[in-house]
């Protein structure tokens, strides 16, 4: 192991990337604290890191446990260490959350999982949250042509819902007609839906 540290990219709920250089004595938890002091994220204890292991089937999610050096960890042994924060304890609710950006922070991660495909659902459901994330992300309805060009701008459209419904343009207008009955509703309304 080199005495330097391995270069480590920490890619973020919101699709950013932290790059940190992980030296031999950071422990997994004092990561976990950089990734969530990006967010000023008070509630922690939801959440987690998992690290793209040399031996991930991807079936696997290989957590990194706070109380361990980063570095002698299930960690590739070569190249640069991809890390993900996430959420690793769930609620039944979100109002049991005390801060905002935990809501947040959960949300996001629920559009990246249907998105992905982890977590499957209705295509209305689909729709339904793509027009929540336009209402938190853009604000109020304007016109169709202003929600189309919102929606190229966004990953929204997991390829299972693309294959039930082939046309683009009627997936578009579902979101469409959803976003337009949710004017006036805040940031923190269309969160947490």
């Amino acid at each position: 192991m080199s005495e330097k540290g391995r270069k480590c990219v920490v890619v973020l709920l919101d699709d950013s990337q932290m790059e940190v250089t992980v030296q031999p004595a950071l422990l997994g938890g004092e990561l976990l604290d950089m990734a969530a002091s990006h967010f000023k994220l008070k509630e922690k204890e939801y959440f987690g890191l998992t690290v793209d292991s040399p031996h991930d089937s991807g079936d696997y999610v290989n957590w990194l446990e706070n109380d361990r050096a980063v570095l002698e960890q299930d960690v590739p042994p070569v190249g640069v260490i991809r890390i993900h924060f996430t959420v690793r304890y769930f609620v039944e609710r979100v109002e049991y959350f005390k801060d905002p950006v935990t809501v947040e922070l959960f949300f996001l991660h629920a559009r990246q999982a249907i998105f992905r495909g982890s977590l499957v659902c209705e295509s209305q459901i689909v729709f339904e949250l793509a027009a929540f994330s336009l209402q938190a992300d853009k604000g109020d309805y304007v016109n169709d042509e202003k929600s189309r060009e919102k929606l190229q701008g966004m990953s929204w459209l997991p390829g299972r819902t693309l294959k039930e419904h082939v046309a683009i343009s009627y997936c578009e207008n579902q979101v469409i007609g959803f976003y337009q009955k949710m004017g006036g509703k805040t940031r923190g309304q269309a969160l947490v839906g």
